[in-house]
């Protein structure tokens, strides 16, 4: 095994927010990230996640450097209805995608 690549350190960022500026907002954002700065490769390893309980949503995005994958999912949710969506991709290109829903005929239950 032969090593390709060099690096002295490792770089972690991360950020946790909340906007209770706007009134119509509750959004509340958790961002990561890893890093190994100066090698000669991309390490950069991302995770975000957001969630509104006003607007009823969570979402995630996730970005990997092994053949440069990206994951999102969001999931929103009403009275009445109970929606997923994903996508994974790599190299540029769509593996798959996941759009699923649940309706209820009685809101609330």
């Amino acid at each position: 095994m032969v090593k390709t690549d060099t690096f002295d350190k490792y770089s972690l960022v991360y950020a946790w927010s909340r906007d209770d500026t706007k009134p119509d907002l509750s959004l509340t954002t958790l961002r990561v990230a890893l890093d190994t700065p100066g090698s000669y490769r991309s390490h950069r390893t991302g995770l975000s996640l957001a969630y509104d309980g006003k607007h009823r949503y969570l979402s995630a995005d996730a970005q990997l450097p092994y053949k440069q994958i990206q994951a999102a999912v969001r999931y929103e949710w009403t009275d009445g209805t109970k929606q997923v969506k994903g996508s994974l991709r790599a190299k540029g290109g769509n593996i798959g995608s996941l759009n699923a829903a649940v309706k209820t005929e009685m809101p609330g239950r």
